[in-house]
């Protein structure tokens, strides 16, 4: 008899053990999971903080003419824009590395890689600026942002303005009613809005 109750609580040991692994290993999960969310975050707000500063008028106009005609820069623009695109640099460093340790997700690091690509393709200030600044950087990273430099080809800054006429324009004839239809300002109440 004892050598059963021995037996029954060396099984509900081990079933207690096994349970305790388990939900130790769920725990592990939810853990790191939430560590990525935080990681992408984190990520997300850094870049968000980058993008309003650089819309700010005295930002926006150094960055666009460092971009766009590098070569008009003075010496003291040229500073302040290389520092700005230190930043950006250190940025892309920071999900590089966030990468290669697996705290940043395959989806995300090729938006990131896909954005890198545009934004050296259509700078010749940046890419001027990565040849200056590549040094500082590591080198797993100086060969990443090299690859990424050879899978582009230098490219006009597109007419963003001319590409918003059209996207309104494809936009408003795709809005149009057809033959026999009314239109959504014909449809809405007088003083109110459609329903």
């Amino acid at each position: 008899m004892l050598t059963d109750i021995a037996a029954v609580s060396g099984i509900v040991s081990s079933a207690a053990v096994a349970l305790t692994l388990v939900y130790v290993a769920l725990q592990l999960r939810q853990a790191e999971r939430n560590q990525r969310g935080l990681m992408q975050q984190g990520r997300a707000n850094r870049l968000v903080s980058i993008l309003f500063q650089l819309v700010e008028p005295h930002h926006s106009a150094l960055y666009l003419k460092g971009s766009r005609t590098p070569g008009d820069l003075s010496a003291d623009e040229l500073e302040r824009f290389l520092i700005i695109q230190r930043a950006i640099f250190l940025s892309g460093e920071d999900s590089f590395l966030q990468h290669q340790l697996g705290l940043l997700d395959d989806a995300s690091f090729r938006s990131y890689a896909a954005g890198a690509r545009a934004q050296l393709g259509s700078s010749e200030g940046m890419r001027a600026a990565w040849r200056i600044l590549a040094p500082g950087f590591g080198a797993d990273f100086t060969a990443f942002i090299e690859g990424q430099l050879a899978q582009v080809s230098a490219r006009p800054v597109p007419d963003q303005l001319t590409q918003w006429a059209a996207v309104l324009a494809e936009q408003a004839a795709a809005a149009a009613p057809g033959p026999g239809e009314r239109s959504l300002a014909e449809t809405a109440p007088a003083g109110g809005r459609a329903s």
